[in-house]
């Protein structure tokens, strides 16, 4: 099982977890990661960026004004 899949089948319970533990866990702290952390996790599972994708336009949106009658 790939590292990611197995952070992502411990972090199911993370919710039940004390603050200390959850970090110790994470190997982090209430400062964050030292930027030497950031730069080895990064290595290991990229950047944490979103990728905005254009947001497709609906087929039927000229549709939209027609008045229905009943």
């Amino acid at each position: 099982m790939p590292k990611n899949e197995v952070l992502l089948a411990e972090t199911d319970f993370f919710h039940s977890l004390s603050i200390e533990e959850t970090f110790k866990r994470l190997a982090s702290s209430p400062l964050g990661l030292s930027s030497e952390e950031v730069e080895k996790r990064q290595k290991q599972f990229g950047k944490n960026v979103l990728i905005e994708e254009p947001i497709a336009k609906p087929s039927f949106v000229g549709f939209c004004n027609v008045k229905w009658s009943l």
